[in-house]
């Protein structure tokens, strides 16, 4: 990116497939803030020292209170402390300029074998971002016994979920001889996170973000649930492997090459998944309001 304050601005310096300086590629963040010896944390070093930082101290410590150091510790070391739930789907691959090539079908990774494999050297370096963070809210009906909840806290404000929840009851008018509701309605801070970064058209990584704790279990956007999707013959062979980045609307083995090209056709599916949460929201409380 040319600039941190525009994010979809392209340099065209990124264009050309300049010689490689492998000797300067491929060395972790994690490396320099132990060669540095520095006194701040892993998370505050790297929000503050890094070339491409350019933080506020409230947006440092929020960060740093929902990424302690000790996770990562406990990740390295293998802790029976980290949760063994499947939780990311990891589509490695490279091009020779015409084909894509894949390492390989992974299946659902728990948070150590997540670690262990982007531990693994990569073919690149990271000098350019394409972002989009998409915040909106989901409409959702719930048993009045089971109503959403998000698990995660903000360490910064005990007690505070990371997204909120707003009951909708206020606004369903309550008659003497009523009987008592068995559903509530609720309304749900959502947001999906993308961010492709790398060095040139033909490097590159891509990652995805999206907030799934509103949604019932039959209905949640899950690892497990594009994995069910996948479809293998008798050989092995990987016929459909779902993009999650747009919903499973397009095929990981058929990947659109180009970082910018990729980076709007996932904003186009995930714009639509939010429109019609909108839509959702706009044609329920209509007909809550009309009942008030």
């Amino acid at each position: 990116m040319g600039c941190e304050s525009n994010r979809t601005f392209w340099d065209a310096t990124f264009d050309p497939h300049l010689p490689l300086g492998w000797q300067f590629e491929n060395k972790p963040f994690l490396q320099l803030w132990k060669e540095s010896g520095s006194e701040l944390s892993m998370i505050r070093f790297f929000m503050t020292e890094s070339g491409a930082a350019n933080r506020l101290t409230p947006e440092v410590e929020l960060v740093a209170g929902f990424c302690p150091d000790e996770t990562l510790n406990e990740l390295e070391h293998g802790s029976l402390s980290v949760p063994q739930a499947t939780i990311a789907l990891l589509d490695d691959r490279t091009n020779d300029g015409t084909n894509s090539i894949s390492r390989g079908y992974l299946g659902p990774l728990n948070a150590q074998k997540l670690h262990l494999e982007l531990k693994k050297d990569p073919s690149g370096f990271s000098t350019f971002q394409l972002a989009f963070d998409l915040p909106y809210y989901a409409f959702r009906v719930t048993p009045c016994h089971s109503p959403p909840r998000d698990p995660r806290r903000r360490k910064l404000a005990a007690g505070d979920t990371l997204r909120n929840i707003t009951d909708l009851s206020f606004l369903v008018r309550k008659s003497r001889n009523s009987v008592p509701p068995t559903t509530k309605a609720y309304l749900c801070e959502v947001q999906t996170t993308v961010l492709i970064s790398g060095s040139d058209p033909w490097r590159w990584v891509a990652y995805c973000f999206v907030d799934t704790y509103f949604e019932s279990e039959d209905k949640r956007e899950s690892v497990d649930a594009y994995d069910e999707e996948v479809e293998i013959d008798e050989e092995s062979q990987v016929h459909f492997q779902p993009d999650p980045f747009t919903t499973a609307e397009s095929d990981a083995n058929l990947p659109v090459l180009d970082p910018r090209e990729y980076f709007l056709i996932v904003l186009e599916s995930r714009l639509r998944q939010a429109r019609d949460e909108w839509h959702t929201i706009a044609i329920n409380m209509g007909d809550i309001v009309n009942e008030y």
